[in-house]
């Protein structure tokens, strides 16, 4: 037979267990704050400066950096075409820096390591992989 320790830690688990399953099902139930809900989802995006209004410049000049994967290919041409013209509107400066090509992991990597020694305001990647700009990350 168990001794009375034994005894007590083992009801005191098959009571725990169900509690726990239990709270675990009612939390899953209640909203997630990074899911808001509400208004936000009924705007349609090129109403959200009309509702939320402009959005205001930033208070000093800042420099934003722009790791891409490469470009030699249009489409990150326009990406980074797309970020200089949008951060134009509020005078912030954008480096774009790129590796010769798309598989040049080292490259990109070291692109990103310099520039982050210029300390920007802010670091936008492209990565070529899920992992070669972990180390600046």
């Amino acid at each position: 037979m168990h001794s009375p320790l034994k005894r007590n830690v083992l009801l005191a688990a098959v009571l725990t267990v169900p509690f726990l399953c239990v709270t675990t099902l009612v939390r899953a139930e209640e909203p997630c704050s990074a899911y808001p809900t509400g208004t936000a989802e009924k705007i349609e995006s090129i109403d959200l400066e009309k509702t939320f209004g402009a959005v205001p410049g930033p208070k000093k000049s800042l420099h934003f950096a722009y790791v891409t994967k490469t470009l030699i290919n249009e489409f990150w041409q326009d990406v980074a075409a797309g970020i200089k013209n949008e951060a134009a509107k509020y005078n912030i400066r954008v480096d774009v820096q790129a590796p010769k090509d798309e598989s040049s992991l080292v490259e990109q990597l070291n692109l990103a390591q310099t520039i982050l020694s210029q300390k920007p305001d802010a670091l936008l990647l492209s990565p070529q992989s899920d992992s070669n700009l972990v180390p600046a990350i």
